[in-house]
């Protein structure tokens, strides 16, 4: 009788144990036959990594992730999205299109579409990108290619050369730093292929914009250059040059060419000194120079073509200040060497007339007087020359200022030359602050007190 009460109790726990397992086989079939979808930009299998793949190394169709930091190569077949930083320790290869936060590669990087990074852009090796790339700041320490358009917001730092064959749009400081030299180094080397469908052609526009509401800027520089030699010895140091070629065998005509074409246009602003070229002269330590030259003017080279005119310098007429001058020079003595054709201005008066000292020199005549007439000179000053021709037999006056003396020709200061007789002329040069001697005296000049 004991034996028949245990057995039923032995068979119902045996059912328990049975329906939990069976529970719990169908809740995780359950779970595997249905997951979650993967998010839209995961469209491909997150990692894909090829069998045996030596340690260190990853390989992604695509990837998608917020930080990213590989010690080794980094090989995306498709796009990369990091929205947060990515470091990679060793070359970095994308086929698709970059895009990250900030982004650090120690070796080369290769991208086969566009590369966009939000932050700071820096690179240790090579960088090869196919497409567009835009950036803040970009520091490059080795060689930078990029196939399409370059936007920096931020600093450029290139340690290599770089070669963009878009437009490159920079906002902020670009610093070049060239390695040892060789020949024909350049530093930077813009080349512009176009043809003459466009009105104007830059191979470099630089455009400098100081904003006078933030402050005084001591000087504002387009472009700042500076050559500096060591102990080296060399034969000629250039630190800008400016070279304008035609195409050889081209015989298609050209309006004008420049070497260096410069304009200063101070528009509404009010400028103490304005500068179109500005040329200090050479300076000297305690080395030595052999001839300094504010300005130097080599002759042409002819072949077989020909010059019609040539001018060392040609100056416009300078006529729209209130004190004009083509030429002026504070000191120094002048020297030419050929011959000389001065065109002075030629006025000829017929009333009393008084010469400004802003007039420097100039040629006077009375053609067209029908009567006396008395020219007074302005205060003397070294260097102040005018000429005077009596053109019509009519009494020419010339009156020093009071106190200057028109020297050899008058007793007193203040008295006056006279001149009737037509085709007589006089030079006078003032020499210093008081007198006025004759030079090329043609007739009598008397004193006329």
């Amino acid at each position: 009788m004991k034996h028949k009460t245990q057995c039923p109790l032995v068979i119902a726990l045996w059912i328990v144990v049975l329906s939990a397992a069976l529970a719990g086989a169908l809740l995780l079939a359950s779970c595997g036959a249905d997951p979650q979808p993967a998010p839209a930009n995961l469209a491909g299998p997150l990692s894909t990594p090829a069998p045996a793949e030596p340690a260190g190394i990853s390989h992604f169709t695509n990837l998608y992730a917020e930080d990213l930091t590989a010690t080794d190569d980094l090989t995306v077949g498709d796009d990369a999205t990091v929205t947060g930083d990515l470091t990679v320790g060793g070359d970095q290869t994308l086929t698709g299109a970059l895009s990250a936060a900030d982004l650090t590669a120690t070796d080369d990087l290769t991208v086969g579409d566009d590369a966009t990074v939000t932050g700071d852009l820096t690179l240790g090796g090579a960088a090869t990108i196919t497409g567009a790339l835009s950036a803040a700041d970009l520091t490059a320490t080795d060689d930078l290619t990029v196939g399409d358009d370059a936007t920096i917001t931020g600093d450029l730092t290139l340690g290599g050369a770089a070669t963009i064959t878009g437009t490159t749009t920079l906002n902020d400081e670009v610093r070049i730093t060239l390695g040892t030299p060789v020949l024909s180094n350049h530093g930077v080397d813009i080349t512009m292929n176009t043809d003459h469908s466009v009105g104007s052609k830059y191979g470099l526009y630089l455009e400098s914009n100081a904003d006078p509401s933030g402050g005084t800027s001591t000087q504002v520089r387009g472009l700042y250059n500076k050559v500096t030699y060591g102990s080296r010895e060399m034969s000629a140091g250039i630190g800008l040059f400016n070279g304008v070629y035609g195409d050889d065998g081209n015989t298609n005509p050209m309006g004008t060419i420049y070497g260096a074409y410069n304009y200063c246009d101070a528009e509404d602003s009010d400028v103490t000194n304005a500068y179109t070229q500005y040329n200090a002269m050479s300076a000297v330590d305690a080395g030595s120079i052999g001839s300094s030259y504010g300005l130097y003017i080599a002759p042409s080279t002819v072949g077989t073509g020909t010059i019609t005119s040539e001018y060392g310098i040609y100056m416009g007429s300078i006529d729209n200040a209130s004190n004009n001058f083509s030429i002026y020079s504070e000191g120094g003595r002048g020297y030419h060497a050929g011959p000389w054709h001065a065109g002075l201005d030629v006025t000829a008066i017929t009333t009393d007339t008084t010469i400004a000292d802003t007039d420097t020199a100039g040629t006077y005549t009375n053609q067209g007087a029908t009567g006396s007439l008395t020219i007074t000179l302005p205060e003397a000053a070294a260097d102040l020359n005018y000429c005077f021709y009596t053109f019509a037999a009519q009494e020419i006056a010339i009156d020093p200022a009071t106190g200057d003396q028109i020297h050899h020709l008058t007793n007193a200061a203040g008295d006056t030359i006279t001149n009737s007789t037509a085709g007589d002329s006089i030079c006078l040069l003032a020499v210093d602050a008081t007198y006025w001697i004759p030079l090329q005296e043609e007739g009598t000049w008397a004193d006329g007190n």
